[in-house]
Parts: C-alpha cells; sequence; structure tokens
C-alpha cells in the first residue's frame, strides 16, 4: 500500500505540474515522499502485485541502471545543441533525448561497467587516486584556457556591441517609471515642455514601452508634452490572469492599469499609444478582443486619438546569444544566416486580429503595425545594419528603435491621415 500511494504521488506530480507551477517550494513534497514510500515499501516482490513488483520488471531495472548516466548526458547535450540547432523544436529536443539515452547506455557498458569491474585497477589505488588527480588537473587546465579565451573575447567590439545589446533599454527604466511587480503605485515620467498645451501619452508593458525612443524624438520636436506610463508584464487588456514568474495572480497589474486609466481619464490627452506583447497574460483572442474593448471604451470619450501598436515578432532564439555563439565559436556546422528566422506569426497574427475587432467600435482608435519595418519580407535578424536589432527574443533594442524615429512618425502621420480622410468622405 505504502508503495502505491507514493506512486501515486510520483504520478500525479509528473502529470500536473507545469510551466506555471512555483516549485520547489511545498510542492517537492509530493513527489518527494512519493519516491520515499516507494523506497520504504521494500525491494523484494513477495508475490502480490506491487509497486516493487512493477519496478523490478528486466526492462525497468536496464532503465534504471543507465538512469543516472542518462541524467548526467542529458544537460551537456540539450545545452550545447543549442550552439547548432538555435531553433530547436519539441520533436529535436526529444530525439536529443534519447541520443542522451543512447549515450547513457553506451557509456555504462564500455565505460562504468569496465572500470567497476577491472580488478587490476582494483589491486592498485594509488594509481586510480593518481590518475584521477592528473585527469582533474587536465581539465582544469582546459577551464582555465577557456577562460583566458573568453576573457580576450570580452574586449572584441563585436562582443561589446553584443553585451551591450542584452541591456539596451530606453532611459524609461533609469528614471523608474516602471516598478514591475512589486508596487501598484502609478508613476508617471514625463518629458519635453510641461507647460505644453498639447500631451501624449504612451502606456503599455515592456513591449509597448520599448517605442519610446522613437516617439520621443516626434513629440519634443512638435513641442508637446509626452507622459509614460509603463508596467512590464502588464498587458493592456482588461482581464486578470496567472502571472508565472511571481506564482500567483498578477492583482499588482489590475490595480496599476485602473489607476492609469482614471488617470488619462483626468488628463484627457491628445494622443494615446498602447502596447503589450503578444505573449502576455495567455489569453484567447476573445479575451484578447474582449479585454482591449474595454480599456478602449474607458478611453474613448476623454482622448483625441488612440493608436494600439502591434505587438513586436516572438524570435525562436534569443538575439544577443544567438550573435554571441557566432562570435565565440567556429560556425562551421551552423551554416549562414544562422541569426535570422521567420518567426511564427500564428499567435501574433491572432491577436492583432483580435484587437482589429476592438477598435471597430470606437472611431478614434487606429492600429500601427510597425512589425515589417522591423523584419523585411518576414524575416527577422539579430542584427541589421551593424546594429543588434532584439535585446532578448522579442524586445527592440533602444538603437534599434530609435533607427526606426523617421519610418514611425511617418506611417503615423499616414495613419491619421487616411482616417481623416475617411472621416471626410463618410
Amino acid at each position: 500500500m505504502l508503495g502505491w500511494i507514493g506512486f501515486l504521488f510520483v504520478v500525479l506530480a509528473a502529470l500536473n505540474y507545469d510551466g506555471k507551477t512555483p516549485y520547489p517550494g511545498w510542492r517537492a513534497i509530493p513527489p518527494s515522499l512519493g519516491a520515499a514510500l516507494m523506497i520504504a515499501a521494500g525491494g523484494r516482490c513477495n508475490g502480490v502485485f506491487s509497486v516493487t513488483c512493477l519496478l523490478s520488471l528486466k526492462p525497468m531495472q536496464a532503465l534504471g541502471r543507465i538512469s543516472y548516466g542518462w541524467y548526467l548526458w542529458h544537460w551537456p547535450i540539450l545545452t550545447l545543441s543549442g550552439v547548432i540547432y538555435i531553433q530547436a523544436g519539441e520533436t529535436t529536443r526529444l530525439a536529443l533525448a534519447l541520443c542522451a539515452l543512447f549515450l547513457a547506455a553506451f557509456s555504462f557498458r564500455f565505460v562504468e561497467l569496465p572500470i567497476r569491474r577491472n580488478g587490476a585497477l582494483l589491486r592498485y589505488p594509488k594509481r586510480i587516486v593518481l590518475g584521477a588527480i592528473c585527469a582533474s588537473l587536465l581539465m582544469a587546465n582546459f577551464a582555465l584556457s577557456w577562460n583566458r579565451r573568453a576573457e580576450k573575447a570580452r574586449f572584441d567590439p563585436l562582443w561589446t556591441q553584443i553585451e551591450e545589446a542584452r541591456s539596451d533599454l530606453s532611459e524609461l527604466y533609469a528614471y523608474g517609471c516602471d516598478t514591475w511587480f512589486f508596487s501598484a503605485e502609478l508613476t508617471v515620467c514625463a518629458f519635453g515642455d510641461q507647460r505644453a498645451t498639447h500631451t501624449a501619452v504612451l502606456m503599455g508593458d515592456s513591449v509597448g514601452a520599448q517605442w519610446f525612443p522613437a516617439l520621443k524624438p516626434r513629440f519634443t520636436q512638435l513641442g508637446w508634452r509626452l507622459l509614460v506610463l509603463t508596467k512590464s508584464s502588464c498587458p493592456m487588456v482588461e482581464k486578470s490572469f496567472f502571472y508565472p514568474r511571481i506564482g500567483k495572480e498578477y492583482t499588482v497589474c489590475t490595480e496599476w492599469r485602473q489607476r492609469a486609466l482614471d488617470f488619462l481619464r483626468e488628463q484627457k490627452p491628445e494622443q494615446v499609444f498602447l502596447g503589450s506583447a503578444v505573449s502576455s497574460g495567455g489569453f484567447s483572442d476573445a479575451e484578447w478582443t474582449e479585454g482591449s474593448r474595454k480599456v478602449l471604451a474607458a478611453l474613448s470619450p476623454y482622448v483625441g486619438a488612440i493608436t494600439l501598436i502591434r505587438g513586436t515578432p516572438i524570435l525562436p532564439f534569443n538575439a544577443p546569444d544567438c550573435l554571441a555563439d557566432e562570435t565565440f565559436f567556429t560556425n562551421f556546422l551552423a551554416g549562414e544566416n544562422r541569426c535570422s528566422a521567420k518567426p511564427d506569426d500564428t499567435r501574433n497574427e491572432a491577436v492583432f486580429a483580435a484587437l482589429r475587432v476592438a477598435a471597430r467600435d470606437f472611431p478614434n482608435t487606429r492600429l500601427l503595425d510597425m512589425n515589417d519595418a522591423i523584419c523585411p519580407d518576414g524575416l527577422c535578424g539579430a542584427q541589421r545594419e551593424n546594429l543588434v536589432v532584439f535585446r532578448d527574443n522579442q524586445h527592440l533594442t533602444a538603437r534599434f528603435t530609435a533607427h526606426l524615429a523617421e519610418i514611425f512618425s511617418n506611417r503615423l502621420d499616414a495613419l491619421w491621415a487616411d482616417a481623416k480622410n475617411q472621416e471626410i468622405a463618410e
């Protein structure tokens, strides 16, 4: 009975724990306790079909014998394969895991067993210890050589550019405009002439806020006041959601968004720009539409014009990591254009369509799509025109966003010119 209860604990944990499960915490208790109960059940099969009998079957024992080797092999296989298969999907990762299983069986048969059963080695323990020390010194020398190479690479101009790209955020974050999940307090950052008669507002999560370097020069030149309201991982969708990073519902986002909407109703700005990551919240298409409609309904009567900025494409790799690999490693296995890919736009298109449906009810709302300027011809590159485009897999670097400022401004003018002509025609 103890064995089956323990087995049940382990199976339930395996089937029910996922990426949204905070771990370890108390959730580590069921699988750990389950393993302890199975061990406590004993190692002898007494004729009654028990967990011990199940685990005593030859296939199970064969797998058990190489399981530790499998554990040791799987991590370097999966990690190093990322240098070659930067866009590895589930099928590729499964094949790599099976490759690690084969290596575990091979090393068990031809490395572990021969050493364990070698009588000569057992007769000379001093030689074994000396050999182990020599092997350790060789590995230490290899590690130090690799470290020296890495230190030297740090001073390469391209490497410096790549490293800077990882933290190439706009000046917003230096001013403390974003309190992330720590607080629901609304921190408004103001730029431009504070006595200006016209006000524009940029509001959104980190993907929305990344457009600040494109908006600031436009409204500074126009003599407007530009306000920024940003909360990382907080989409402009009136819908509560579970945030895996904090392991609970992101209530801080809901409270902050409500305060931001109340603030904008008081300010009555001429223009508002809203932006959100398409991966935020895990919302369905219907939730994106309805949640966005609620936000627009709260703003539309008090705002002159609302522009919804489409979420940026999501790369199948981390851009600086990929460029770093190309710089640091010999790239003979990877081929050319390794740090360029066509993103899977299925989710992005669905969210954009949902926003389009939500905006139909509000004549002062338009959608701005910059994705073809980010990824020309549908191909997203980690680097373009000597600039690193992405600082991870979905956020643009501040330098590249500033590079797009003129295109952004021209498209915005064209967007609202078309809206005005449409209004006149109607």
